[in-house]
Order: structure tokens, then C-alpha cells, then sequence
């Protein structure tokens, strides 16, 4: 299972993931001079991928610093995270999609299975199972990190909310160890996790309890 290889990864190398959230704004202007904007995100990215594949246990790639540069960012995209498991790495695509029915099924296809597809993927929880249905499909070989409680000042407009007595958050973390309780690996872990913003050590406990 994919949590399993996650596992080991981060036993042997450490728990650090390299996000490789590329702004084209953030490049060295030796590699600007040289190629086109897309070109350049993915020399850079093979770059930082050969500096750090031995210290690290994954990589996480944002998929919309690729949209923004149009169809060759996305070649970008697909081309990174080609060259990171051409390396042996494990690779998350962080594109929170969130949609039911067909819609949903597309977008698992197409990030799980498809021409970008990664090992984990973040999804958004707010429509309920349904959005989270399309993806249970691939698990095992895949895996998923359901959003829970963000980092963002304004999280708390929604996810601090108390129905029930508890934080909106803790309801979906609730769900999120449900939906992974039959899809657990050898190492103890779920191959559909949560994520958690670190600023609130609190509510990162609390979401782990």
C-alpha cells in the first residue's frame, strides 16, 4: 500500500516534504534567460528534486503554478512528477478537488490513474462522502488527504463552527478515520489521511486525538 511506501520513506530519509509550489517569479534569471517560463519551472524542479531526493520523504507539487502557465504548464506538471518517480519518489498532487457524481469521477481518473496521475492527492470534504466516494476506488496503491483544518486566519469562519458541541473540523476528522478505517496498512496508518495546518498546535492535537 501507498502509505506503506510513505512510511518507509520517511523512516529512511526523515518526515520532510519538498513542495514544489514553483513561482515563475521565484527562478533564477540564469534559467529565465535561457528557456520558456514552463520550461524553466521544470529544469528548476529536476534541480531541487536531485538535491533533495535523499533527504526527504515525498514531494508535493501544486498543481495551480502549472495552470497558471496554460497547457505547457501542465506538460510541466505532468513532466515533473514523471521525472520525481523516474527518481524513486513518492509524490503528492496537491489539487483539492472536490466535486460528485461523473464530475468526481473524472477528476480521480485523471489525477489517480490518468496522464497526471501521483501517488496521494488532496480533497476537499465540504459536499460530504460524495465528494469523497470516486476516489476510495483507486486506495491501496493510492491515497488521499482529506483537508480537515486549514492554516489559513479565515478558517475559522466555518471550521470552528460548533454544531453539535464540537469544531466543524473534528466532525471531519471523525469522518476521515471512518472512511480510512478498512484501508489501513502494515505500518498502523490509513491511505486516506488528513491535513492539519501546524499553526494551530491545539486544534492539530485535538484533530489527532
Amino acid at each position: 500500500m501507498i502509505i506503506d511506501r510513505l512510511f518507509d520513506a520517511v523512516s529512511e530519509r526523515g518526515p520532510v516534504c519538498v513542495g514544489l509550489d514553483t513561482s515563475v517569479g521565484l527562478l533564477p534569471a540564469s534559467l529565465l534567460d535561457k528557456l520558456p517560463p514552463a520550461r524553466a519551472v521544470l529544469a528548476f524542479n529536476r534541480e531541487v528534486i536531485d538535491a533533495t531526493i535523499d533527504v526527504c520523504a515525498c514531494f508535493k507539487v501544486q498543481i495551480a503554478h502549472y495552470e497558471a502557465l496554460g497547457v505547457d504548464g501542465l506538460a510541466a506538471y505532468r513532466e515533473t512528477i514523471a521525472y520525481a518517480h523516474e527518481q524513486g519518489a513518492i509524490v503528492i498532487g496537491d489539487v483539492k478537488r472536490e466535486d460528485i457524481a461523473s464530475t468526481g469521477e473524472m477528476y480521480a481518473r485523471a489525477h489517480l490513474a490518468g496522464e497526471f496521475a501521483v501517488d496521494m492527492i488532496t480533497v476537499n470534504p465540504y459536499m460530504g462522502y460524495d465528494a469523497i466516494r470516486p476516489y476510495l476506488l483507486y486506495l491501496g496503491e493510492k491515497g488521499i488527504f482529506v483537508l480537515i483544518r486549514t492554516s489559513n486566519p479565515s478558517a475559522r469562519d466555518f471550521q470552528e463552527l460548533e454544531p453539535g458541541g464540537r469544531p466543524l473540523f473534528l466532525h471531519v476528522a471523525r469522518a476521515v478515520a471512518e472512511w480510512g478505517a478498512e484501508r489501513i496498512g502494515h505500518c498502523g496508518y490509513s491511505a486516506v489521511g488528513g491535513v492539519v495546518g501546524a499553526t494551530g498546535p491545539d486544534q492539530l492535537a485535538a484533530a489527532r486525538a
